[in-house]
């Protein structure tokens, strides 16, 4: 069982906000405690600080952008590349096909004359 409270300790004045836990929905700013006033930061070394991760941040920035656009640079020129490496391949393939057909055309005659003659050599040696 629990110890009794003697009654001369009861606190009979309580304030309403009192059991409002910190950082509830009721509690109110002024109610949520932050670090004793000794080890609270003053607003210089805040500003100091904030100053300097801002700082840092604003290096990151810049550096992040400045990879990115050396990035789009070289991913433009690739793809600059790859595109005139397609036009060449179009160029070749559309060379390539109508020599080919005209060389199949002239080896298919030839093949013809070379039959025809030599069935006129088999036809006359029997």
């Amino acid at each position: 069982s629990l110890p009794t409270i003697p009654e001369h300790e009861w606190g009979l004045g309580w304030d309403e906000d009192f059991f409002v836990e910190p950082g509830s929905s009721y509690a109110r700013p002024e109610q949520v405690p932050g670090p004793p006033a000794k080890e609270r930061p003053t607003n210089e070394a805040v500003s100091s600080q904030v100053l300097k991760e801002l700082s840092n941040l604003s290096d990151q920035v810049q550096q992040l952008r400045r990879d990115i656009s050396e990035l789009q640079d070289i991913c433009s020129q690739r793809l600059d590349r790859l595109e005139k490496m397609v036009v060449v391949a179009q160029r070749y393939v559309n060379d390539l096909v109508p020599w080919s057909m005209e060389v199949h055309e002239k080896y298919s005659r030839l093949l013809e004359v070379a039959e025809r003659q030599e069935n006129k050599t088999d036809s006359s040696s029997t």
